[in-house]
Order: structure tokens, then C-alpha cells, then sequence
């Protein structure tokens, strides 16, 4: 491989690499291999002492990104892995009146291009998700939550849009445990966790009820 190197010279051909300067100075290494590249950086050390690299990033063969790893992810989502040995993220930073946005794509043009989406538009502050170029959900600012509506107001609010105008809107809420299950449609507690009143459906005997206990 070939490298190119900040504050450091290689000894016994390349597997060891030791500091030019003083104390107060760390490190870096580029290091090209066949067909990969990797980055490596040190923290600061005496001068003449060997150097003990941490690999920070590099790009494989493949064509796959590794930042701070230099084991893939799953290959479902092995094209950028971050790794650390603690609490990891990625920021996406924008501007105040602006969204940071991830887009789902499988085109090159037209709303192909952003097929599905997660949206956060700091204007307000409010996140959204769109699926088939649309959005789908909204939290707002206050956690009201909109689904089909883009303006839920104060409340949460649930819209099932149907292909068949003439079937309305619906919501579902569908128990796959038995037939004779009961669905909890809504719980209301009283201070101190004890359910308060709720409205439910008893399949048994079709039937809703509601009530306190």
C-alpha cells in the first residue's frame, strides 16, 4: 500500500510508525491499499515514540463507508455503518426557517426521487413522514398528532383515506389474539394509574361497552 502521513515517519518497513515532532502533536495517516482507503488518526505523543493508529474512516472495494468500524452492517443497510463504543448518532444540521430531510428513492428524476421521506422542519417545529411522495403523518411542536392531516390544530387527529370514495373514512383497530378477545378502543386514568373509564368491544358477544372501573 502506499500512505501519506502528518507528523509521522514509518520504521521496520511500514508496521511501525513513529513521531516527528513534540509532545503537544498528534497524528494522521492516509493509507491507499488495492482498491481501498482508510484514514487513520493518533493522539498526541513523544517525539521518536511509536505510534498507536485508530482507524476513523475508510472506503472499501465495494464502494461501502465505514466510520469508525471496519466491520459492515447488515447487508440490508451496509452502505454507511457508524460505529462507536458508546452512545452513537449522525446529526443532520439545517437552517432555522429550513427542514432536514432523509429521502427513500428508486428514480433519478421526478417524485421518484423522494418516494418516502422523514422530514423535520424547524419552522415551527414539527416532524413528518411521506410515503408515496406524499405526507403521511405530522407531530407538531406541542406532540399533536395528524394522520392524513397535515393541521391536526390541537388535538390529535386519525384520517383513513379508502380507495373506494364511496366506503368513507375508517379507523381499524383489529385484535389478532382470538375471537373472543375484547378491543380497547380508549383508556382514560385517574391520577395514580388506575383506569378511570373506557369504551371497548367485546366480540363474544358483539357488543360495545364503556364505562368506569
Amino acid at each position: 500500500y502506499n500512505a501519506v502521513a502528518c507528523n509521522a515517519y514509518p520504521v521496520n518497513g511500514n508496521s511501525t510508525w513513529h513521531y516527528i515532532g513534540s509532545s503537544s502533536l498528534g497524528a494522521s495517516r492516509y493509507h491507499i491499499g488495492f482498491g481501498d482507503h482508510k484514514w487513520f488518526t493518533a493522539a498526541a505523543g513523544t517525539r521518536g515514540n511509536d505510534i498507536t493508529w485508530s482507524e476513523r474512516l475508510s472506503i472499501n472495494s465495494s464502494g461501502k463507508v465505514l466510520i469508525g468500524t471496519n466491520t459492515e452492517g447488515n447487508s440490508s443497510a451496509d452502505d454507511l455503518t457508524v460505529s462507536t463504543s458508546g452512545t452513537t448518532g449522525i446529526t443532520i444540521r439545517s437552517g432555522t426557517s429550513n427542514t432536514g430531510n432523509i429521502y427513500f428513492s428508486d428514480a433519478t428524476s421526478g417524485t421518484g426521487e423522494f418516494a418516502g421521506a422523514i422530514e423535520y422542519a424547524h419552522n415551527g417545529n414539527s416532524l413528518r413522514l411521506h410515503t408515496n411522495s406524499d405526507e403521511r403523518l405530522r407531530i407538531t411542536s406541542d406532540g399533536v398528532v395528524g394522520i392524513g392531516s397535515t393541521s391536526p390544530g390541537s388535538s390529535s387527529k386519525v384520517f383513513s383515506y379508502q380507495s373506494n370514495a364511496s366506503a368513507g373514512n375508517n379507523i381499524i383497530l383489529e385484535n389478532n389474539y382470538n375471537a373472543n378477545s375484547t378491543t380497547t378502543f380508549l383508556k382514560a386514568y385517574r391520577q395514580g394509574g388506575a383506569v378511570g373509564y373506557a369504551l371497548q368491544y367485546k366480540d363474544s358477544d358483539t357488543r360495545f361497552r364503556q364505562g368506569c372501573y
